[in-house]
Formats: structure tokens, C-alpha cells, sequence
């Protein structure tokens, strides 16, 4: 892997964890629906990677 591959890949990763972490963050924590709502994040994000063949 060449250092571009390598510094595309770390800044891929980080967008990835950045918008993982965006989307729990604004999850509403009130009435329940918080498990619902990290759920979706979780799956979103299991989505995501599946199609860029991580």
C-alpha cells in the first residue's frame, strides 16, 4: 500500500468514526427512543462499510 493509500484509508476511517459518533450524538436520549435511534446508527454504519467493502 503506497503512503497515499495509506493516508486516504486513516482519513476515510476517521470521516467514518466522525459520522458514527454525529449520528449516536444526536440520538434523543428521552422516552425511549434512544435505543431505536443508535440502532439505526449502528445499522447505517454497518451499511456503509459492507458497500465500501470493508
Amino acid at each position: 500500500m503506497t503512503k497515499v493509500d495509506e493516508d486516504y484509508q486513516i482519513k476515510r476511517n476517521a470521516d467514518t468514526f466522525d459520522n458514527y459518533f454525529e449520528c449516536i450524538t444526536s440520538c434523543s436520549w428521552i422516552g425511549g427512543e434512544d435505543i431505536e435511534c443508535v440502532t439505526r446508527c449502528i445499522s447505517m454504519h454497518i451499511h456503509d462499510d459492507n458497500e465500501n467493502g470493508q
